[in-house]
C-alpha cells in the first residue's frame, strides 16, 4: 500500500510545482508587457522559467527516486537566477539608500551654516541660563 500511494503522492507534488511553473511564467510574461525599463530582465527570467518547466513536464512519478533527485538538484540550481532583482528597482534602491541621506546632510549642513552661534553669544546664553535656574531654585 504504501509502495502505492509514494508515487501518487509524488505525482500531485509534481503536478503543483509545474502548475506553480506555469502561474510564474505567466506572471512573467504579464510583467514584461507592462514594464518598460526590464524587457531583457524579463526575457532572461521566462527562459530560465520555461527551461524549468520543460524539466518539471519530463520528470514522471515511475521514475527511480534517485533520478527524480538528481534531476530536482538540477531545477534547483536554476532557480536561484529568479530571485534577481530588475536593474531598474537595484538603480531606484541605491538611489534612495544613497541620495536619500546625501540629500539629507546637505539640507542638515545648510542649517548648521545658517545659525551663526558665536562665543560670545554662547556666554551670553549660559549666564541667561544660570539665572532662570536660580530664580526657580528661589
Amino acid at each position: 500500500m504504501v509502495e502505492e500511494a509514494i508515487p501518487l503522492t509524488l505525482q500531485t507534488k509534481l503536478e503543483k510545482a509545474r502548475m506553480n511553473s506555469f502561474e510564474l511564467l505567466s506572471h512573467l510574461e504579464d510583467k514584461s508587457l507592462k514594464t518598460q525599463n526590464s524587457k531583457e530582465h524579463y526575457k532572461n527570467l521566462m527562459q530560465n522559467i520555461t527551461w524549468i518547466n520543460n524539466r518539471l513536464t519530463n520528470i514522471n512519478a515511475t521514475m527511480s527516486l534517485e533520478r527524480i533527485d538528481k534531476e530536482l538538484g538540477t531545477i534547483e540550481k536554476e532557480i536561484k537566477p529568479l530571485t534577481l532583482q530588475t536593474p531598474y528597482t537595484l538603480l531606484m534602491m541605491r538611489v534612495v539608500e544613497i541620495g536619500l541621506p546625501l540629500l539629507l546632510s546637505i539640507f542638515q549642513f545648510s542649517f548648521v551654516l545658517r545659525y551663526s552661534l558665536t562665543e560670545k553669544r554662547s556666554h551670553e546664553i549660559k549666564d541667561l541660563l544660570k539665572q532662570r535656574n536660580l530664580d526657580r531654585s528661589k
